[in-house]
């Protein structure tokens, strides 16, 4: 037993010896930020329709003639299958408080894809004349974003190293290569929430309804850089 004890403690002693001999090589930790704006040349739809009524195969009924519509009309204007889907549907029994009567609510929402943004405003009208009645959101992308995250990585390269250099001439000591990278990134597409169909007049759909703006993405990055001697 003191034999075991004995040999457990001599390396111990030796991994601490040689811990107290290894030499730290100096780095200079840095952190860069690349940045890259692009215009939307894409946009996905979440609309659909909200029907309420006091009969629960009614409400569906109605509910489904209108996504029916919809689709038809995403169809005939060349939208794939593959570039809409339904989610959340729902059939509820709801209560209002003000009346004191029971009602049902059916609901079938459809996010839909759109490839040309040139098409957004035919696309979106046409939704609701064919009867959606709620849109839930839209979010303007880029088909191009995966390119454009590659340039924001290398001006965040290019940032962090022109730091390491500023800060190693000032030191007076030259910067050596990268030991060590760690990366965030990330996209930010523009917004436009829950809003009632019905506030969308027909009037407006001879012009420009909406403000895709412009998609941000950001690198941030840090980096471990070997520092030179005097």
């Amino acid at each position: 037993m003191k034999k075991i004890l004995f040999i457990a403690t001599a390396i111990i002693v030796s991994a601490t010896t040689q811990a107290q001999n290894t030499i730290q090589e100096p780095v200079i930790v840095v952190s860069g930020e690349g940045n890259v704006k692009i215009k939307p040349d894409e946009a996905v739809l979440t609309i659909g329709s909200e029907i309420k009524g006091k009969d629960a195969a009614s409400v569906k009924i109605e509910n489904d003639k209108v996504i029916s519509k919809m689709i038809a009309f995403l169809k005939k204007n060349k939208i794939e299958n593959k570039d809409f889907q339904s989610q959340n549907i729902s059939l509820n029994r709801q209560y209002d408080y003000e009346t004191k009567t029971e009602y049902f609510q059916a609901t079938q929402i459809l996010t839909v894809q759109l490839k040309d943004l040139s098409k957004y405003e035919t696309i979106m009208f046409g939704l609701i004349e064919a009867g959606a009645n709620t849109i839930q959101g839209v979010e303007f992308k880029s088909s191009k974003t995966t390119s454009y995250e590659t340039e924001a990585r290398t001006k965040a390269v290019e940032n962090a190293k022109n730091k390491a250099t500023d800060y190693g001439k000032a030191l007076n000591q030259p910067v050596g290569q990268a030991v060590y990278l760690s990366e965030f990134s990330q996209v930010v597409n523009p917004r436009i929430y829950t809003m009632e169909a019905k506030m969308m007049s027909a009037d407006a759909s001879n012009g420009q309804t909406a403000a895709p703006g412009e998609i941000t993405i950001t690198s941030n990055i840090t980096v471990h850089y070997q520092l030179g001697k005097k």
